[in-house]
């Protein structure tokens, strides 16, 4: 077994722990570089360890860090608000997965995103992204609410904010909020 293996066998065993790609960098690949390689004469790395009793399968488990999905839902009397609040935070919505209902998700398409779009909020949009938050693949939900209509689907709303909370999902209903919810994400 390798000095690499060893290291690798041991730190793990210590510290019980999931590494991190910038600990994986730190902890192995400095050790690979500098024990295993030398600059040649013209200035290129030269190899000086035989690799082939590394176990390649000691690597296996250290994954790149997940992309965060959020969830954008706007009323109808919110949807340029939805946009507007996108369009100044397009840096970081180019950084995310973006899930949407139906007519938002379709605002959001013309910012320039990819969007995934589910069904129209009233015709179970709303169920759906629910549905994607038990299944912990929804990070946030932006869903700006217009309180001042009535809406037909106000029991799948109700549902929507409660399954947030039952998976403790950050949750921003209203423009300031999104504005905290979106800078802690960063």
């Amino acid at each position: 077994m390798s000095t690499l293996q060893t290291q690798y066998k041991n730190y793990i065993q210590e510290k019980a722990l999931t590494l991190t790609y910038d600990e994986w960098l730190e902890y192995f690949w400095q050790p690979i570089i500098s024990d295993n390689f030398q600059i040649g004469p013209d200035g290129a790395f030269e190899y000086n360890d035989d690799i082939s009793d590394w176990d390649v399968t000691l690597m296996d488990g250290l994954e790149d860090e997940k992309i965060m999905t959020v969830a954008l839902i706007a009323h109808d009397g919110k949807k340029a608000d939805m946009v507007a609040f996108v369009m100044k935070r397009l840096d970081f919505f180019k950084g995310v997965d973006i899930v949407a209902t139906g007519t938002t998700g379709t605002h959001v398409e013309h910012a320039g995103l990819n969007v995934t779009k589910m069904k129209s909020g009233p015709l179970g949009g709303d169920a759906q992204i629910a549905t994607l938050i038990t299944e912990g693949k929804i990070d946030a939900v932006i869903f700006f609410i217009d309180p001042l209509d009535v809406h037909p689907h106000q029991v799948d709303v109700n549902m929507l904010l409660r399954i947030c909370n039952v998976y403790d999902i950050p949750l921003a209903t209203n423009y300031n909020t999104a504005k905290l919810v979106i800078s802690s994400l960063k």
